[in-house]
């Protein structure tokens, strides 16, 4: 069973500046500190790369979870897509279960600024455990919109400190002037 989620949020500033922003685990990290707890790149400089791989331990929905995966696709700075594979513990870690989950990051002009969007996939196995956990993800945990909620939550940050940042650029540059 496929669940999909999309946050999306405005920000105004450049791709480029939210690109180098986000392009770092301690911001991620930082984004959803309740649901968040470890995030390492295992790319030579740390970064999002194609190919690179990447370690998250967090919680979707209050559910812990591990989860290990790589970089599909990165196009600087339109676009990433990641895959991994989230290792769920159930019951204070009696019932441990396995689930892929993929993203995709977008980063798309418009006329007020930069849509920021991540489209987020999880795949549920089609077996009785699947199901049994999928259910429980969504009738138990209200999963599929404290998914969402759990991407917006990021953005929302993403935004918030971002546009902090482009501002404090704007107000240092226009008194040196």
């Amino acid at each position: 069973m496929l669940v999909t989620k999309r946050a999306e949020i405005l920000i105004k500033a450049d791709p480029e500046q939210i690109w180098d922003f986000v392009n770092d685990p301690a911001h991620w990290m930082s984004s959803n500190p309740e649901e968040h707890y470890g995030t390492e790149f295992f790319t030579p400089d740390k970064k999002v790369r194609t190919g690179g791989q990447f370690y998250q331990r967090e919680s979707v929905a209050g559910i812990p979870a591990d989860m290990r995966g790589h970089f599909l696709h990165v196009g600087r700075p339109e676009n990433v897509s990641w895959t991994a594979v989230a290792e769920y513990r159930l019951l204070g870690g009696f019932v441990k279960f396995r689930v892929p989950q993929s993203g995709i990051v977008r980063l798309e002009r418009c006329e007020d600024g930069v849509m920021m969007s991540h489209e987020m996939f999880i795949d549920f196995p089609d077996t009785w455990l699947g199901k049994l956990v999928a259910w429980y993800f969504k009738k138990f945990r209200d999963g599929e919109n404290r998914l969402r909620e759990h991407g917006q939550k990021e953005l929302l940050y993403f935004k918030t400190e971002i546009e902090r940042l482009t501002g404090e650029r704007i107000r240092v540059s226009g008194s040196a002037a």
